[in-house]
């Protein structure tokens, strides 16, 4: 009977992780630099990251700034102590619902129902600040509406982001279970 012997798998080395990455295989300790991947700067990559970038701009941010508005404007209609039906109906949820379809076309993910939770952190967000906002009115004098505005419409930006990044290293929930 003839042994088999295995030969040693050379597909895999030690520095898999950084020939992985886009800095390419790494080099000697006498050759090296970091350079991106190569075709990195190809017309089409270079045009894709402007059509995204154009997208962030005009859809992403200003979503997420309709959102954070609609969240502050509850404390101004608290305050101004003028509710209205049709500001909670028609008012504000058509709006957030216009909103969170511009956020997801803007990060580009429409179809795939795990990008809903960005919307959903943003909206959060934005409740937290204007519960935060409302207290903040109640005891501090003068008024710093827009200043409050900027800042919190950044930590939605960011946390928003932060929610699409987190969900874009997750993998789908059932798609390796997906062949039995």
């Amino acid at each position: 009977m003839k042994k088999n012997l295995e030969a040693e798998r050379t597909d895999t080395s030690a520095n898999a992780f950084f020939e992985a990455s886009d800095f390419g295989p790494v080099a000697a300790v006498g050759e090296f630099s970091i350079a991106p991947a190569a075709g990195s700067d190809s017309p089409d990559a270079v045009l894709d990251r402007i059509l995204e970038a154009i997208k962030w701009i005009f859809l992403y941010v200003p979503g997420v700034a309709g959102i954070n508005m609609i969240a502050m404007g509850y404390v101004f209609i608290l305050y101004s102590k003028n509710w209205s039906n049709e500001f909670l109906t028609v008012g504000a949820i058509v709006p957030i619902m216009i909103c969170a379809f511009m956020i997801m076309l803007g990060i580009g993910k429409f179809t795939d129902l795990r990008y809903l939770r960005v919307v959903l952190s943003i909206l959060m967000t934005s409740a937290a600040a204007a519960l935060l906002l409302a207290i903040l009115v109640a005891f501090t004098p003068g008024n710093y509406f827009g200043i409050y505005v900027l800042a919190t419409l950044t930590v939605s930006l960011l946390l928003g982001y932060l929610t699409k990044k987190n969900i874009d290293q997750r993998p789908a929930m059932f798609d390796d279970q997906a062949g039995n």
